[in-house]
Order: C-alpha cells, then structure tokens, then sequence
C-alpha cells in the first residue's frame, strides 16, 4: 500500500504587467508565461539557481510540461549551510555527518497554471519547500533581463481569499482598528503601497512596518468606509503592491474579534503519495492538481472586488 502524507494546495492567481502601459492594469498573458516558463527551465546549469533566505536555500525550476489546457512543473530546493552529526534513533549513537556544507534534503514543489485564465494551483511549502512569494520573487530575479525582451515589466502571483473574509467582515458591529502589514522595513518614498495610502489622511500610520486606520477616542469607523478601505487594499495585494497582510479589530455581539486575511486565503487539503523519504509522487500530484483545476469554476467567477485598478505602473526591481 502507497504511503501517503497530507498537502494542501493554494490557489493563486499568475498576472503580469506589460512594459509600457500606464493603465495600472495587469493582466495574464498566456503566451508570455509560457515563455518565461521555458527560459527559466532552458538556463544553464551554472545560471539556474535562486539563492534566497539569507544564501541558506536554493531553488530552480526542474521540469516543466506544457499541455494544452496547463502548464504543470515542479522546483527542486533544498535548506543548506549546516550539517550537525546524525544521530541513530534506534542505537541512540552519534556518527559524523559526511554530507558537505553546500548540500541539503531535496525537496519538490508542484504547480499548476491554468492557461485560460492564470489561476495557479501550488503545493503549499513544507519547511525546506518553495513558497509563493518565493516563487514570485525567483521568476522576477532569474528574468530581470530576459523579461525586458518580451515587453513585461513584472510578475505577480497573488493570494485568492476563500470569501469568508468579507462575510466576517459583514459581522462585525464596530471597527476600532484596521492594520496594513507591509512587505519589508522600508522607508515610504520606496514603497509603493505606502505612497499609495500616504495621502489618505492624518488617520494614516507612519510606522515602518505598518500603517492603517487607527481608532481615536474610542471611536470606531463606518461599515461602508471601512469595507471600501479594505477592499482597497485586497486589490493591492492583488495587483503587486508590497502588502503582506491585513488584520481588522472590532467587535461583534459585544466581544472581540480579530480578522486575519492571511488565514483566509484559499487553500484545498489533499492526499498524496509520497516516498520513504517523504517526497511527493510527481505524477500522483499531478493528477490531483489537473482534478482541481479541472472543477474549480473560473477566477472571473470568484472575484471579490469591483474591477478598480490601484498601484504604479513601475518595476519592483529598478
């Protein structure tokens, strides 16, 4: 009998900005992801590897297949820079690790892409796996020239919410504070969400790594503010802003309450097949991942937010 081990899936959404459209729109474009995609699995051995989390991991794009309804791949990657001795856990002895510094356990993970409409299906990341901001940051960094040539200025792979994030939001009887979480400890002239809502008002925050409307006096805000603000800044996320999260306080039935978006995003619980050493089966994974994607309705269908288009027309690199 095949071992088995628990994964879930994240859905996601793949989008690009095209060079030179000052729209603010970003859209997916099949045809250059699918370029991309070959040009990240074509580089050279020496050229491949994404090196991030501090130079402790690396990643790379291992295969990809092209079929006519979905791109499916997998990254290899792996945790790397110390080799404490092993340990037996029958003997209880110690022996020295022969492995060297530069190498780690393989680890996988798989994707999906929708080519009719750029929803991504990604194994979500075990400890040693790639993540999705990893993902997006790998494709933006290994493309920096390449992408140049195809007339994409960048990539985006953004988080989809399940809905039950407005619903709770619907709930609440009062709003006493809403917190944007940014990116990374930048200062504001460098971050395009916080220029974005830095003329909003004395109401917004001048913290480094947060900003958001902040309660005073014990007042709380309007449901028809608050709701429109924080849509707003879904739609953010959404078109590549440096937002990482957001987080609602306020008060339902008279308790509080706490809403997270980032424990709201979409995510599928599967059952795969994996090896001795926990790896997942490729084409076991494979098949899941065409059965989602195959029954998921369309992400047309599914959006949450009013067609506004929010953030700069600029790359993230330069």
């Amino acid at each position: 009998m095949a071992k088995t081990a628990e994964r879930k899936i994240e859905v996601c959404e793949v989008k690009m900005k095209e060079k030179g459209r000052f729209d603010k729109e970003i859209v997916w474009l099949e045809d250059k992801f699918k370029e991309t995609m070959e040009f990240l699995y074509n580089l050279d051995d020496t050229e491949k590897g994404f090196y991030y989390k501090q130079n402790t991991k690396v990643c790379f794009l291992a295969q990809i297949q092209f079929q006519e309804k979905y791109i499916l791949g997998f990254l290899k990657s792996t945790s790397f820079g110390t080799k404490p001795d092993l340990l037996d856990s029958q003997t209880l002895t110690s022996r020295i690790n022969t492995r060297e510094i530069h190498e780690g356990d393989e680890q996988k993970t798989h994707f999906l892409v929708r080519r009719s409409d750029g929803a991504m299906f990604l194994e979500k990341a075990q400890s040693r796996c790639v993540g999705r901001t990893d993902f997006e940051t790998y494709i933006r960094r290994k493309t920096k020239e390449y992408r140049k040539n195809i007339g994409i200025s960048n990539y985006f792979i953004s988080q989809l919410i399940n809905g039950d994030f407005f619903e709770e939001l619907d709930k609440l009887q009062d709003l006493n504070a809403i917190t944007i979480k940014l990116d990374r400890a930048i200062q504001s002239g460098q971050n395009k969400a916080f220029e974005a809502m830095y003329g909003e008002g004395e109401e917004i925050g001048t913290e480094v790594t947060t900003l958001g409307l902040q309660m005073k006096r014990g007042n709380v805000f309007s449901k028809a503010r608050a709701n429109r603000y924080i849509k707003d800044k879904v739609h953010a996320i959404k078109n590549g802003a440096d937002i990482t999260n957001i987080r609602i306080r306020g008060k339902q039935d008279g308790k509080s309450k706490l809403l997270d978006f980032s424990k709201v995003t979409e995510e599928i619980p599967v059952q795969v097949n994996v090896d001795e050493g926990n790896l997942v089966n490729s084409e076991h994974m494979y098949s899941i991942l065409i059965n989602i994607a195959t029954t998921r309705e369309p992400l047309s269908k599914r959006e949450p937010l009013d067609d506004e288009e929010i953030g700069e027309d600029m790359d993230d690199d330069e």
